[in-house]
């Protein structure tokens, strides 16, 4: 299924979300807030929905799946030619972690509660962010923590391809230039198009339990 008949077919809202996104991405600097990044949530989510229907397939993953996502993500004007080496693209990875499971952001809204106005003024970095929430649910047990990198290493040699490699450091704790966690790009478990979260609005969208 091509780009333009999954596009042609979207709800007139959902177009919106989508043409939203571009416009907040051309004004966004480098001193954007949290909630810059948070609100792309609904937009990313549905274009996961997008690309699964063009690659025709319902797992996250592989080239037709992951070219899917890129090439709308450019569509967009999200991406460019150069953004698989960009801070941008695990930042909106990032953004899309907290669309996952309810406890993320309801974490995330107990950290922001804590600070001071100045110190959520700082605390503009989605990554940074995802860091702060994962290692709280890790604590809480809501969580497991991320494999060591030499396990996933060896899980690659014993089995899987090259993508899914790519896909798995995407999705389960480090970024494409082999950064800490901190600095991934990580979807895990199935993303549905957030309603409710409070710090992005409500678009209609909620997050799998």
């Amino acid at each position: 299924m091509s780009i333009k008949t999954v596009h042609d077919s979207l709800e007139s809202g959902q177009r919106k979300i989508l043409a939203a996104d571009r416009e907040r991405w051309k004004h966004m600097g480098a001193g954007a807030h949290l909630s810059d990044w948070l609100a792309f949530l609904p937009g990313m989510l549905l274009r996961q929905q997008m690309a699964l229907r063009i690659a025709g397939t319902n797992r996250r993953e592989g080239k037709g799946y992951t070219g899917a996502l890129s090439a709308l993500m450019m569509r967009d004007g999200l991406y460019d030619s150069t953004t698989v080496t960009q801070p941008a693209k695990e930042s909106f990875g990032a953004v899309l972690w907290f669309g996952v499971k309810n406890h993320r952001m309801g974490i995330l809204q107990e950290i922001l509660r804590d600070m001071t106005p100045g110190q959520r003024a700082r605390f503009n970095s989605p990554i940074t962010a995802r860091q702060r929430v994962k290692k709280i649910a890790v604590e809480r047990e809501l969580e497991e923590a991320p494999k060591p990198r030499a396990v996933k290493q060896l899980d690659a040699v014993v089995g899987a391809d090259l993508v899914s490699e790519i896909v798995e450091e995407f999705e389960y704790g480090e970024g494409l230039l082999g950064r800490p966690i901190g600095r991934d790009f990580e979807v895990d478990g199935e993303l549905q198009a957030g309603r409710g979260l409070g710090l992005i609005g409500d678009h209609g969208f909620a997050p799998r339990r």
